[in-house]
């Protein structure tokens, strides 16, 4: 086999117009239509900026406009064109590409990016170029062999002679399709070279500096996860390449830093999982390939697009048994689905598609697993099925019968994934994390209205993590040990919330119900005091929750511009600052006006 990575060139620049009206005929869009897309590329013209000033206008005459939402699309209906010519039955030169049982594949296309593959022979090789080259009379686009490549399954003598064949000189170990690498050996660490390249540089940006401990969670968790998800799609990222990536990202959240080694008290492992069993929410490279191969299990069934249907011309089910020879993405989709194999109802109908033999389809029971059936290997469901009732071979075991009795045919045939058809990321995620157990105290910190920015730090304080005097002191480290805000005891994270003076002062002040302590609580205590009251509704615990972690980042501040920066507020400059913070954040509750009078009168 053979796989060419072919550039148009001066794609958008160089389409004949003609040949577009025509296609948008051809395919059937109206006639007004057709005139209006005629308007819209034609009745265009163009001036010159010459020293600030427009000079001149002259009308375009072939061509599309790149930058023009419409061109892509209009670009994407002229490139319908050679596929039709590359997948035409009837034609003399018509190229062969890869196939598997009744399933042909000879090229990928995205806009202007086309990805041919085939036999490794010459006749091939020339019904593709004659496909290219009436294609380019037609359509005015012509491909670059300079810019083309092409890689090989195997070294064959004929390799050179394809190329001469196809005019490209440019036989490469690997190409890049969508900015995704291909190669018919296994990929290494250096073909992920951009893809680290590119998470370091959006990591290290200038405009990274000004994020908050609150933004850096942010930008991780919807930037640089979204990118790796794109990567993860089409190739199986090296473990070595996930620990530099997992190392690149702790540096950035901890420290925003990429260079230097400093001390963070809190594992990435720890970052990785749900708020709801302790972290922050960032999902791992290992949830997102789990979350990826649970949509390829649903689209499998579901929704099938190329991917799925060459997969189940190939390997039949995600529940059989995958060969040894087959890649690395189906074993994980295969392991995958027998880890969510409990949470799927097949649903059965007149057109069930399911593998007979090796879906669980019997109400979670697959027949391949506990009996020895030959010939039946490939057989779907509905090949059994007639009018709405079960016709089966007599050669079938006896027990398989009475199994079958208690599926009901359906009008609908589909997977579900817990009784729903919402296979959502969501629900992947939570499944993947579902063996650990949930904190008590995840909805006193990340309740409906949390401010980000505060409950990052409550969350450290309330796992111990913040860089106390005591937890430097124990790591080696020498700092001063006395509390900075009374001077009279060892700072840890006990006494810094709310044993201290200074701090149970501003708690009371702020929120008055604590004045009835017999002893000063701690930041757990105080959480499970608001979350255990009987006399606040969710709207006044949410409230309060807010408060604590107002009062938490105030503190944590005010420690530490008075050990680094050699400056301090007074108690009251530092509750003025919680309680303005707190009206700015409840501004845009419902709500607002009653918790305003009931708590804020301070």
């Amino acid at each position: 086999m053979f796989c060419a990575k072919l550039d148009i060139r001066k794609a958008f620049d160089s389409i004949s117009r003609d040949f577009l009206i025509a296609r948008l005929l051809q395919k059937g869009f109206p006639n007004s239509f057709v005139t209006w897309i005629k308007g819209c590329i034609t009745d265009v013209h163009f001036s010159i900026c010459l020293n600030g000033s427009l000079e001149g206008f002259f009308n375009s005459t072939s061509g599309l406009r790149q930058g023009c939402p419409l061109s892509p699309l209009l670009f994407c209906i002229a490139m319908d064109g050679l596929s039709n010519i590359l997948i035409d039955p009837t034609s003399s030169n018509q190229f062969k590409g890869i196939c598997c049982n009744d399933l042909h594949i000879n090229h990928l296309m995205y806009a202007d990016d086309l990805l041919v593959m085939g036999d490794s022979n010459i006749d091939n090789a020339n019904h593709l170029n004659s496909c290219l080259h009436l294609f380019s009379s037609l359509s005015g686009l012509h491909i670059n062999p300079n810019k083309s490549a092409v890689i090989f399954s195997s070294n064959e003598p004929c390799n050179n002679l394809i190329c001469e064949a196809l005019g490209i000189h440019n036989i490469s170990p690997y190409l890049t399709y969508l900015g995704i690498p291909i190669s018919p050996k296994r990929l290494k660490f250096t073909h992920f070279q951009p893809l680290l390249s590119k998470i370091t540089a959006l990591l290290a940006g200038w405009k990274n500096l000004f994020l908050s401990f609150a933004g850096r969670i942010q930008f991780l968790k919807f930037t640089i996860t979204n990118f790796i998800a794109y990567w993860i799609r089409g190739s199986i990222i090296p473990k070595g390449c996930c620990v530099y990536i997992n190392k690149l990202c702790s540096k950035f959240l901890f420290h925003n830093n990429l260079v230097e080694r400093k001390l963070h008290l809190i594992s990435w492992s720890k970052v990785n999982i749900p708020k709801s069993v302790g972290g922050l929410g960032i999902p791992s490279i290992e949830a997102l390939y789990f979350g990826v191969f649970c949509s390829i299990i649903g689209r499998f069934y579901n929704n099938q697009n190329m991917l799925c249907r060459w997969y189940k011309s190939k390997f039949i089910s995600p529940g059989k048994h995958p060969p040894s020879t087959a890649s690395k993405f189906w074993h994980s989709i295969s392991e995958t689905f027998y880890k969510i194999k409990g949470l799927l109802q097949f649903s059965v109908s007149n057109d069930s598609n399911f593998s007979f033999i090796w879906d669980p389809w019997i109400n979670g029971y697959t027949i391949g697993e506990n009996y020895q059936v030959q010939g039946l290997d490939d057989v779907l469901v509905h090949k059994f099925i007639r009018t709405d009732s079960w016709n089966l071979p007599n050669y079938l075991d006896p027990s398989i019968f009475v199994r079958l009795q208690a599926v009901e045919i359906k009008e609908k045939n589909e997977v579900l994934w817990e009784g729903t058809a919402n296979w959502t990321f969501k629900r992947f995620i939570a499944f993947f994390y579902s063996h650990l157990p949930n904190v008590d105290w995840y909805t006193s910190i990340w309740h409906k209205n949390h401010a980000l920015k505060f409950a990052c730090f409550t969350w450290m304080a309330r796992l111990q993590k913040l860089k106390t005097a005591d937890n430097l002191h124990f790591r080696g480290i020498q700092v001063p040990l006395n509390c900075s805000l009374c001077s009279g005891h060892l700072e840890n994270h006990t006494h810094l919330f709310f044993v201290c003076d200074f701090s149970f002062y501003i708690l009371k002040t702020v929120l008055p119900e604590f004045s009835s302590f017999f002893f000063r609580p701690t930041l757990p205590q105080a959480l499970d005091f608001i979350e255990n009251s009987v006399l606040l509704n969710r709207a006044g615990k949410d409230f309060c929750f807010l408060v604590i972690s107002s009062i938490t980042y105030y503190i944590w501040r005010e420690r530490n511009n008075r050990r680094f920066s050699n400056s301090r507020d007074n108690v009251a400059k530092v509750i003025c600052n919680i309680s303005m913070a707190v009206r700015l954040k409840i501004s845009k509750w419902k709500n607002k006006t009653k918790i305003s009078h009931s708590f804020l009168n301070t």
